[in-house]
């Protein structure tokens, strides 16, 4: 509750300025979700990920399993309380077995939503378009071939007029401006829109702690 709140306040929701830092980390958060190679990333350990049994040991859906076991319909249930298979647990009968444990290779398949994505070479930004608020430079392929440039500055992300070798920071004609980047893909391209979001329910079912990079390499149970 907010003292002093009327009815019909309006409430306006102000963006905040990028810095260089907060860009480059917004730019490598849209790699992460666009990665179609995780557990290639996690077999070299790249940026400290691990291979992850959590989701083989707790079940199919950590979560829902819970849920499911409870008969609720809404919410969730801390993942404490969920046991692992019962073959874990050996018996006079019958011995503990370790390959149900092991994940097979059941990965969803992760739709591409651009060719490339990645830092341009003309970055650094020179001292006069530092100035002028430009933080980085990024260079985007689409699915339809479409090859653009866009800047990332302090306002946000736009298309810029750099083609062909020849760098042009002014603005795209036809406008196409977003503060974020997914915002702006999402423009400039049809099929990112459509396989983005389908991408975003595939991202979901896997478990937060999945992906949580760890100092050590190892395996993450």
């Amino acid at each position: 509750m907010i003292e002093g709140l009327k009815d019909e306040t309006t409430i306006k929701a102000v963006e905040e300025p990028y810095s260089v830092r907060e860009a480059r980390i917004h730019l490598r958060r849209i790699k992460d979700l666009l990665s179609t190679n995780f557990h290639i990333n996690a077999y070299s350990a790249v940026d400290h990920l691990s291979l992850s049994f959590l989701s083989t040991v707790a079940g199919v859906d950590v979560e829902e399993e819970v849920v499911r076991v409870k008969g609720q319909n809404v919410g969730t249930v801390s993942t404490e309380e969920c046991l692992p298979p019962a073959q874990v647990f050996a018996t006079e009968e019958v011995p503990s077995l370790l390959e149900p444990l092991f994940p097979a290779n059941a990965e969803p398949k992760v739709p591409q939503c651009v060719k490339d994505l990645s830092p341009s070479a003309w970055n650094p930004p020179p001292g006069t378009r530092r100035l002028a608020g430009d933080l980085l430079y990024i260079d985007v392929i689409t699915l339809e071939d479409v090859q653009v440039n866009i800047t990332a500055s302090t306002s946000g992300f736009f298309v810029n007029r750099t083609h062909d070798g020849v760098f042009n920071t002014q603005p795209h004609s036809e406008p196409c401006r977003s503060h974020t980047l997914v915002g702006l893909l999402n423009q400039l391209s049809p099929m990112f829109r459509k396989n983005f979001a389908q991408l975003q329910k595939t991202s979901l079912k896997r478990h937060p702690l999945e992906v949580i990079p760890t100092p050590y390499q190892g395996i993450i149970t």
